[in-house]
Order: C-alpha cells, then structure tokens, then sequence
C-alpha cells in the first residue's frame, strides 16, 4: 500500500481467500484492507461471505456498517461481539461509527478528537 499498488495486494489477497473461502483471519485481512481504502461495500460481502463468531470480525463489520449509515445495527453487532451491554458508549462526529471507549482518535476514521458521548444513552442513568 506504501507504493500506492493496491490493485497488486488486493488481488494476492483474493486468490487466497478463493483458496480459502471460510478462513476467518482471510477474510479479516482482506476485509481490513477494503475498509483501509473506503471500500466500504466490498469489505462488506468480504466479512458476510463468513460464518465465524471470530470477534474481530464482528467489529470490523461493525465499524463497516458506521461507514455506511447504519448506526444502529453496529450497534447490535458491538453488543453481540462483547456479549454484553456497552455501557456509555461514544461516537464519532465525522463518520458516525460507534466507539466502546473513547480515544484521541475515532479508531475507524482516524480524525482526533472526533468522538463524544452518546447523550441519548445516559437519558436512563
């Protein structure tokens, strides 16, 4: 990716995952790397194209769907993925994706200083 060939890796990493259709750590880096070059749709089929209760598999998805609008569902999936409720959750003021703990930068964006509290969350506490 450093040479800005991402067609070259892209391909090796298909042809793996051709090879092996149901690995789960295939599919992540192949995933991750779609994800990594705003391929958010392809990353997308990559990650459901699988079966797997491989964790970071459910956050990449998850972190996915934020990139695609669909808050609420990553919201699930980061729930399942941590078998429990997230408790104060975060999210990102520019790709909306949901964060289980709060960081100087947002960990699907990268921008700093971009994630705040969920207030609709604390509505109950």
């Amino acid at each position: 990716l450093g040479q800005e060939r991402p067609g070259e890796i892209i391909d090796f990493y298909k042809k793996l995952w051709a090879r092996y259709p149901n690995h789960p750590l295939v599919s992540f880096v192949l995933a991750r790397l779609y994800f990594s070059l705003g391929m958010y749709q392809d990353a997308s089929k990559t990650i459901l194209s699988v079966d797997s209760s491989f964790a970071p598999l459910k956050f990449l998805r998850a972190m996915i769907l934020c990139r695609l609008g669909e808050e609420s569902k990553a919201q699930e999936i980061f729930k399942e993925a941590l078998g429990r409720e997230m408790g104060v959750q975060y999210f990102c003021e520019k790709c909306r994706c949901v964060a289980v703990e709060w960081q100087e930068k947002c960990p699907s964006c990268g921008e700093g200083d971009s994630l705040v509290v969920k207030m609709e969350e604390l509505h109950g506490v």
